[in-house]
Order: structure tokens, then sequence, then C-alpha cells
């Protein structure tokens, strides 16, 4: 269920209104979430894809960059090249 409503986010348009909206819902967040949940399902593939989105938009945040550490070293593991 998660996997539905985080892809759903990367989907959508923001919003035009003048209310109060966090950026990171938009942007750099649904791929992180995207991130633990393909871990999970052990899709490591899919897993690096959406930490290197979330990369794109916060490519020095300590958290990203230590999954894309783990997921490179899984990757490497298993014999899967890591996607460019």
């Amino acid at each position: 269920t998660a996997l539905f409503w985080y892809d759903l986010a990367t989907t959508i348009s923001k919003p035009k209104s003048w209310g109060f909206r966090k950026e990171a819902c938009w942007t750099w967040l649904p791929h992180l979430q995207l991130c633990v949940c393909y871990d999970r399902l052990e899709q490591f593939e899919k897993a690096y894809k959406h930490n290197e989105l979330a990369r794109a938009y916060r490519p020095t945040d300590p958290i990203i960059l230590s999954n894309r550490n783990y997921l490179t070293n899984r990757l490497e593991e298993l014999g899967i090249p890591i996607p460019s």
C-alpha cells in the first residue's frame, strides 16, 4: 500500500495555492520512502534508483548518502550492476 501512495506522490503536480505546503513532500521525501519500501522487498535496484532521485534534491544529506553506500554494497554482494 505504501508503494502506491509514495509512487503517486512522485507523479502528481504541485497544487497552485497560497496555502502552506511542505516542499519535501513534492520532491525528495517520496523517493526516499520508496527507497526504504523497495529495500524491504529486496528490490535493491529500484531502491537504489529512488535513493538517487532523492539525492538529486539533497546531494549532501547524510541519510541518503548512507543509503547509497549500503545499497551499493548490497548490489555488489549480489553481483548486480549499479544502475546508472
